[in-house]
């Protein structure tokens, strides 16, 4: 998994757990009352805790199974190469680069590949010089993984 989807996902599950397990504590040992606004800070940071919580196990398990599927078609798959064919340019942009679509083509055949959207600088030249891996399910030909980082690193966190 990225480092940084992952960092935070486990940064959210241990500190909704920490604020849970703390204001389960503090309800445990009497500081209950009848008064709603003694039993605010009691409330809120079980609530909080455990909004972290789900968020934190959501987060984590909805990037997970995105990259097992990557590392295992890099590890799985069959490798081919592909050369840049051509570009799109989408309408987002971040960090004031526009996202970008390569499409490349296999190099001895006719297939194309379509890769996410690339938000980093480039040149046509450069995208024409080199060659990409792209990795192929050997049951499903249509399931395919092209190795960005290779060339591009992994992406930064946005500011």
């Amino acid at each position: 998994m990225k480092k940084r989807i992952k960092k935070t996902a486990l940064f959210m599950i241990f500190f909704g757990c920490t604020l849970t397990a703390l204001s389960l504590y503090y309800a445990y040992t009497g500081n209950i009352t009848n008064n709603l606004k003694d039993n605010l800070g009691i409330i809120l940071g079980l609530v909080f805790g455990l909004v972290f919580l789900v968020f934190g196990v959501l987060w984590f398990t909805k990037h997970r199974p995105q990259y097992h599927q990557d590392v295992e078609l890099k590890r799985y798959g069959k490798k081919i190469h592909a050369r840049f064919m051509r570009s799109e340019n989408m309408n987002h942009t971040i960090d004031g680069h526009d996202g970008v679509i390569f499409f490349l083509k296999e190099e001895q055949g006719e297939r194309v590949f379509q890769t996410k959207p690339v938000f980093s600088e480039y040149s046509i030249k450069w995208l024409e010089e080199h060659l990409f891996d792209v990795y192929i399910d050997s049951n499903n030909g249509d399931n395919y993984y092209i190795d960005l980082e290779k060339h591009f690193g992994e992406p930064k966190p946005h500011k």
